[in-house]
């Protein structure tokens, strides 16, 4: 039974592991396209002006 428990926090860490790293890549995805969405809109607005 002891190594039962052991595989299954073993797997909550693994999953745990696997649901933070899946956030940090979602959480850089999203600023580097919010970065660039916010940089081209910036250009196309001051070329609008001149």
């Amino acid at each position: 039974m002891g190594e039962d428990q052991g595989t299954a926090q073993r797997g909550i860490g693994l999953g745990a592991a696997l649901a933070a790293s899946g956030a940090a890549v979602a959480l850089v995805v999203t600023g580097t396209a919010y970065g660039l969405w916010t940089t081209i809109w910036v250009a196309a607005a001051s070329l609008w002006q001149h």
